[in-house]
């Protein structure tokens, strides 16, 4: 069974990198969240699984093992938004809330179309970040 954990947790990292080279060159903030957060709809919508798979990995980095090996994954994802999200507890925890509610908002509209209303999914990561409606990114406090 290692070799189906071994093709899970690869798979994961090469979600991880594709959603995180979308945001090349682009300085962190809403922009960049944005596009980020864009591009996780888009990898989800290509592969569901991933959705559940990254909820689940945030929730369960303890146990069972497979979800240990899945922190490069999860790292890699995190350090797209901010390099120093390591650093901020508040953006940090910010962050894991924005990347869990792409997938989630998606399940829970199982209706919509996602190539037409990428924005309810965009617009909930983007809330959770702190972002404000007018554009400006808020605190979080």
């Amino acid at each position: 069974m290692d070799w189906i954990q071994d093709a899970v947790v690869a798979r994961a990292e090469e979600h991880a990198a594709r959603v995180a080279a979308a945001s090349e060159g682009l300085p962190v903030g809403l922009e960049r969240d944005a596009v980020l957060l864009g591009a996780l709809v888009e990898l989800i919508e290509e592969w569901p699984g991933t959705g559940a798979l990254i909820v689940g990995a945030f929730g369960l980095t303890r146990e069972p093992e497979i979800m240990q090996r899945l922190s490069g994954a999860q790292r890699m994802l995190m350090e797209a938004f901010d390099p120093d999200v390591w650093t901020d507890e508040g953006r940090h925890v910010r962050v894991v809330s924005a990347i869990g509610a792409v997938p989630v908002t998606m399940m829970a509209n199982r209706e919509a179309r996602w190539t037409e209303r990428t924005d309810v999914a965009i617009a909930a990561g983007l809330g959770a970040l702190g972002h404000r409606g007018n554009g400006d990114a808020g605190t979080g406090d």
